[in-house]
């Protein structure tokens, strides 16, 4: 496991799993009882009481001008067009990590997107039940692992008549879910593949740390941004916007997740693309490789990417390149996902 990965595991976490490959449910309780989770990569007062967790205020009815599937999801999608761009990040960019390798990618196929997290009223509506730690209908379900996100996608499919990409096994808390060939060839609804995630997290826009535009401003040669470690300032990026008003990240003082589409969508119409939940993605993490078409990752693995940032990671951990790999049993209070489909 990449010891930066470890560096993002809430501190009760790591003592209530010993980093085993245990199920999700056996470190629920876990969460719950800690009222105080800390961890070395993020903000150190995350009040994970429902007390706190109970602000349902909805986005605007029009988080999208694209249609509306007519599905139990009912989520609103994006089309994100065909195309190449570079993947990861320069050796310049502020906070950017080894595991960033820049690279091209081209993406021969046009896809479909959530514009939004899938929220916890979606997520039961297909479902019929939700495992949040946090309340609010409209907030990103979260506490999911790989294995229920992928299962919620082929219910998405099966309700549009649609083959499934993942093949499943059991149900709610213990289903377990595989992949079914290439995804871009799957005609149903799945997880974004990590490259697909990125390309429409940039939102149109070319080596850049934010969906929006802009990285993390340089301080010194020696020191190169102390946003990459500090939560209790007020950041603007280095081309003068403030970060607040696209992601939730760790400088929010309520330590909790937000309700999805409240903030500023990039370019290509994504809502919370940086910030809010890590999001779950197909692929099995893997070094890059060089000039790739249509990647997916290795066939095999132990650990699923997520990307995205969490509400309480610091400004490193939401810039759009930044990546973060975890076994797709566990599940976290800050992790979540969207729904991607290769347009037919």
């Amino acid at each position: 496991m990449n010891p930066r990965a470890i560096d993002r595991i809430p501190m009760c976490l790591i003592a209530a799993i010993g980093l085993s490959g245990v199920g999700c449910q056996q470190y629920v309780d876990k969460i719950s009882d800690d009222d105080d989770v800390q961890s070395d990569d993020d903000t150190s007062d995350d009040d994970l009481s429902d007390d706190d967790a109970n602000d349902d205020d909805t986005a605007d009815d029009d988080t999208s001008d694209d249609d509306t599937i007519s599905t139990c999801w009912d989520g609103a999608v994006v089309t994100i067009p065909a195309g190449e761009f570079l993947m990861g990040s320069p050796d310049n960019e502020v906070c950017g990590d080894p595991d960033e390798v820049q690279h091209e990618v081209t993406l021969t196929h046009s896809f479909l997107m959530g514009s939004t997290e899938v929220t916890q009223d979606q997520f039961e509506s297909c479902m019929g039940y939700v495992n949040s730690v946090f309340s609010g209908g409209s907030h990103p379900v979260e506490h999911v692992t790989w294995h229920e996100a992928a299962a919620f996608t082929n219910q998405v499919s099966s309700d549009a008549g649609l083959d499934p990409c993942y093949s499943c096994t059991g149900s709610g808390l213990s289903v377990e879910c595989e992949t079914i060939g290439d995804p871009y060839s799957c005609e149903g609804y799945r997880l974004p593949t990590e490259a697909e995630w990125e390309f429409a997290a940039r939102g149109g826009l070319s080596e850049q740390s934010f969906p929006n535009g802009g990285g993390l401003p340089t301080m010194n040669e020696t020191w190169p941004s102390y946003y990459c470690i500090d939560c209790d300032v007020v950041i603007l990026k280095d081309n003068g916007e403030s970060l607040s008003d696209e992601a939730w990240f760790c400088t929010e003082e309520d330590g909790q997740t937000h309700p999805v589409g409240l903030l500023a969508a990039n370019g290509y119409g994504l809502y919370d693309a940086s910030g809010n939940v890590w999001e779950w993605c197909h692929d099995w993490h893997a070094a890059y490789e060089t000039a790739v078409v249509d990647p997916w990752g290795p066939p095999e693995g132990s650990d699923r990417v997520r990307r995205g940032g969490a509400f309480h990671n610091r400004a490193e951990s939401i810039r759009v390149a930044a990546r973060n790999h975890f076994p797709p049993e566990f599940c976290f209070h800050n992790t979540g996902f969207r729904v991607a489909r290769t347009m037919p």
